[in-house]
């Protein structure tokens, strides 16, 4: 899997993700962290305004135990 930008335009997908997280009992700057990245770094990707790279799409995916497809599908 190479470094380009995982598009995960389409409401439905950060509805996705933002519901598993809620699942899963995390807040943004929990998972931000898990992620190591910035809390605002995390928000601004939760909602939409920048893109998660392949490599963290999956990380977020393996924190939350989900599938990347259904957390980021268009």
């Amino acid at each position: 899997i190479s470094n380009q930008k995982f598009n995960k335009r389409g409401r439905s997908s950060m509805n996705n993700l933002k519901f598993t997280r809620k699942s899963r009992r995390l807040t943004q700057k929990e998972l931000a962290h898990l992620l190591h990245m910035s809390t605002s770094t995390y928000i601004k990707k939760e909602k939409n305004l920048d893109y998660f790279r392949v490599y963290e799409a999956i990380e977020v995916a393996n924190i939350l135990q989900s599938d990347v497809n259904y957390l980021f599908k268009r």
